[in-house]
């Protein structure tokens, strides 16, 4: 059994009968790795295995592919501060690491930052001025995050420094732009009730509605309790009530018009299609594709890449779901979106 660290009592309890007298047994596991007791994992369980198992040979695995050794070095003087509660100690074993690679003998700095904000802004900088420094090339830098929500605000400080910054894992692929708004088309299709998603697309690079009118429309909204939806239906013939808006620019009232005639149109033309039909349709009709394959670029391919990995999504949907349609796949996103966090 592999994660031998993160099993509770229960699992442990099964494991020994099913091992049964014979004790024909092999875990693997890392004390210094054990960070779900909230979950109900059972430390004692590799603690005591030795106790349990008093025949059990003990393999220790020390060399290291991933790290420096100024990295596990540094690993190290930080986790004895759990001594003498830690395996090493209590097995009389050494789980000192050593680093397979060579790398020069740079010290491991700490950076402290008021909110996550600030941390990403500082990172985005910091690869700005190396990239420009001619020393070294964006390739050389990778962010590493806990969780795929958190990549977010890493990724935005790219953007704003203007830098290329592609993602990689599972939840990563939602937070690049192009996905994101081809996910704010279907949910605002699927759910007439999103306002955020209506308000992604609607700021789009496809319809680019004025910011500040955008935010006049959503804030009355908000205020009287509407969907941006109901909104954008009714900005033209809503009466009284909408004379606050009388000031709504005419390019914006034109660009609300569009946008509420493609989704009739696309609610329309959703009704016997797959949910991959559509999301195809949308992005060639509004022109989106065209662009980035007649625009080449790096950029433009790592979008094209993205959207690709995006439609594997919409067609592992399909071949999973009963009938496939896109008020469907927008219940499926909001549960896979449980999971990015």
């Amino acid at each position: 059994m592999d994660e031998f660290q993160d099993t509770n009592y229960a699992q442990f309890k099964l494991l020994r009968l099913l091992a049964g007298r014979q004790a024909n047994l092999t875990v693997v596991g890392d004390d210094d790795q054990s960070i779900y007791k909230f979950r109900g994992a059972a430390i004692s369980n590799i603690l005591n295995f030795g106790k349990t198992y008093k025949k059990a040979k003990k393999i220790v695995l020390t060399q290291n592919y991933r790290s420096t050794q100024v990295i596990l070095d540094a690993a190290r003087r930080l986790i004895k501060h759990n001594d003498p509660d830690r395996l090493e100690v209590r097995a009389k074993i050494n789980k000192q690491l050593k680093a397979n690679s060579v790398a020069p003998n740079k010290r491991v700095e700490h950076k402290h930052f008021d909110r996550v904000t600030s941390e990403a802004d500082w990172v985005s900088q910091t690869i700005k001025e190396k990239f420009n420094s001619n020393k070294f090339k964006y390739s050389d830098f990778a962010i590493l995050v806990r969780s795929n929500a958190e990549a977010e605000p890493f990724f935005t400080g790219a953007q704003h420094a203007l830098y290329p910054a592609p993602v990689s894992g599972g939840g990563g692929l939602y937070v690049r732009p192009e996905v994101q708004l081809a996910v704010s088309f279907l949910r605002s299709i699927g759910d007439l009730a999103d306002s955020l998603a209506l308000f992604q697309l609607a700021i789009s690079p496809i319809y680019q509605l004025n910011p500040l009118d955008l935010q006049k429309l959503n804030t009355f909204a908000k205020r009287r309790n509407y969907t941006l939806h109901h909104v954008f239906t009714h900005l033209e013939h809503g009466g009284e009530e909408y004379e606050v808006l009388d000031d709504l620019k005419p390019e914006a009232r034109a660009t609300v018009k569009k946008i509420m005639a493609d989704i009739d149109y696309y609610l329309d033309f959703a009704k016997e299609r797959t949910t991959g039909e559509v999301l195809y349709k949308f992005l060639k009709r509004s022109g989106y594709l065209e662009k980035l394959t007649r625009e080449s670029s790096a950029d433009n391919d790592n979008r094209l890449n993205s959207l690709a990995q995006f439609f594997a999504k919409v067609r592992e949907f399909k071949d999973v779901a009963e009938i496939d349609r896109v008020a469907e796949f927008v219940k499926y996103l909001n549960i896979l979106k449980r999971g990015w966090r």
